[in-house]
């Protein structure tokens, strides 16, 4: 597909609408959800050595888009399924669903666009190629432990819902000569899913998307600055960690779009995806999915207004209630903001947690990439924090300010402190100087001295140039 986008002054690619500047507090938000994914936990979904092990992992785009034919404007979605296909690892398998209103003729792409009525299309698509592949294992190992991880971004989320309650009810059946035939019972098969901000709008609310009981664990992740009234927030994972410990609802900065990928100003959704690739990763004991590298440049984490990208989209459902409007996953929902208990998941399937075994956090995870790296303790904070930010007089360029690295902001706390390990004292000419030195030519400012050495009182200098000051503070991020 072309590019049809414009370009800035800086040669960078604009995204159609205005954008507004997040700022630290704004972002302070993703520390957050990173803590509450730090005390979550996750089962195993495939384990090193374990031969009969099989995972399928099912991706639902989200409305509109494509992986295929739209290169430029790829979602989570589309990069998780990219990872998985190059993972190398003959157990796993994937499967991809471009999302609606991407097929078909025109009248049809539109009438998609506005109601996805091609969604029990798309999750009987996926359910196809996944019982293809399940056939394939169970014929060549008819012992095969088969998992499944499902994804979805948008209306791909409402998908990726409406799968795992057909695999609960169906396990493994395929088409015979003599009709179907099930080779896994329904409800056998433990499932996980990463939902990208759901929403239902038009004929997915007419299914019921409550995730059943074989689904041993999901993360939710809901954009908290979506406004348009047509876009309400499914609550199929509600926030927090559930009761029984399966399920973790976060909410993260930004719009629709922002959260789930597409746009060429993608800071918040590669921040996004970078929590989903800690979460993903910890489902296998040896991670498949590359965490992205973060940007540190604070205008590449601008939040868009997505009520510009159609001029029928109207805000006024935000504008009235304060916060984006919620939906819950049953059949014809209520809205979540006029009831107590908005449909939750199904109860546990006991006997399949137990056959998962142990869970363990979901935070901290030995990639593929980076093991000698995750072996060390110290450097397990591999990326920076989100709300350290410099804000200082002289930045770089305008509205580049830089995100100060975990590193350097541990070494000021740490900084006059007499037992500091070799590779920390390494680290703190390197990182201090290049982070806060960078932007400041005389090399002190922002940077707290060292504790004074005492020493025996001395008559103080009458000149001026000789007398001493007060050491000053480092200057506090503005609000």
């Amino acid at each position: 597909m072309k590019e049809n986008h414009k370009r800035d002054g800086n040669g960078r690619y604009l995204d159609g609408v205005d954008t507004v500047f997040t700022g630290s507090n704004v972002l302070r938000s993703f520390d957050v959800a990173r803590g509450q994914l730090g005390a979550f936990s996750a089962p195993s979904l495939l384990e090193v050595g374990a031969e009969r092990q099989r995972l399928f992992v099912a991706n639902f785009d989200g409305t509109g888009n494509h992986a295929g034919t739209d290169t430029d404007h790829i979602t989570n979605i589309g990069r998780i399924a990219g990872a998985i296909a190059g993972s190398g690892d003959s157990r796993v398998a994937q499967a991809y669903v471009n999302g609606p209103g991407t097929d078909g003729s025109a009248p049809k792409r539109l009438a998609d666009n506005a109601w996805g009525i091609s969604h029990d299309e798309r999750v009987r698509r996926m359910y196809e190629m996944f019982a293809e592949k399940a056939e394939e294992w169970l014929r060549s190992d008819p012992k095969a432990d088969i998992r499944v991880l499902v994804t979805g971004f948008s209306r791909g989320a409402e998908e990726a819902a409406s799968f795992t309650r057909m695999l609960h009810e169906r396990g493994v059946e395929i088409e015979t000569d003599s009709g179907r035939l099930r080779l896994r019972e329904g409800g056998s098969i433990p499932q996980a899913v990463v939902l990208y901000d759901p929403v239902g709008t038009g004929h997915p609310r007419a299914h019921d998307r409550r995730l059943p009981p074989s689904v041993v664990s999901g993360i939710q992740i809901v954009a908290a600055d979506e406004r348009r009234t047509q876009f309400p927030s499914s609550t199929i994972i509600r926030r927090g960690i559930s009761r029984d410990g399966r399920f973790l609802g976060v909410t993260v900065p930004g719009s629709h779009s922002d959260v789930g990928g597409s746009y060429h100003t993608d800071g918040l959704a590669r921040a996004t995806e970078a929590l989903v690739s800690d979460y993903i990763n910890s489902l296998t004991e040896d991670g498949f999915v590359s965490r992205p590298e973060l940007s540190r440049l604070v205008a590449d984490y601008d939040m868009h207004k997505s009520e510009q990208h159609q001029p029928f989209y109207t805000t006024g459902a935000f504008e009235r209630l304060g916060t984006r409007d919620t939906r819950g996953a049953e059949a014809h929902p209520s809205h979540c903001r006029l009831v107590d208990d908005c449909a939750p998941p199904e109860p546990a399937d006991v006997a399949l947690l137990e056959r998962m075994g142990p869970t363990h956090p979901a935070r901290w995870v030995k990639h593929r990439s980076t093991l000698s790296v995750a072996k060390s303790p110290s450097s397990r904070r591999r990326y920076p924090r989100m709300s350290t930010m410099s804000r200082r007089s002289k930045p770089l360029a305008p509205r580049r300010r830089v995100l100060t690295s975990g590193v350097a902001s541990w070494i000021r706390r740490h900084r006059g402190r007499t037992t500091i390990s070799p590779s920390v004292r390494r680290l703190k000419s390197a990182t201090t100087k290049s982070i806060f030195r960078s932007s400041h030519p005389s090399g002190s400012k922002g940077i707290p001295p060292a504790p004074p050495t005492p020493t025996t009182a001395t008559t103080p200098s009458t000149n001026p140039s000789t007398t001493s000051s007060t050491p000053s503070t480092p200057r506090r991020a503005s609000p």
